[in-house]
């Protein structure tokens, strides 16, 4: 496996749900990364269709289509 298929299972494991975010600098320390690269991961498993949601307390991955909605209402509006 690769370093975005490993981030993307440890985020659907790990980190469902907005009460389960977790910090960039957490994953930068798992996946031994800077934080480019999680935010070219989670943008990169994004434009694939990946639910990976982001708020104050860091990424998640969604619940549920009604987060991903409000998330992609949150991004267009920024």
């Amino acid at each position: 496996r690769n370093a975005m298929q490993n981030f993307e299972k440890y985020m659907q494991t790990e980190h469902k749900g907005k009460a389960k975010a977790v910090f960039s600098k957490e994953l930068e320390r798992l996946f031994h990364c800077k934080g480019t690269e999680i935010r070219r991961m989670v943008n990169e498993l994004r434009t694939k269709g990946v639910p990976i949601c982001s708020c104050s307390r860091g990424y998640y991955y969604a619940e549920s289509r009604s987060t991903l909605r409000k998330q992609s209402h949150t991004l267009m509006v920024v």
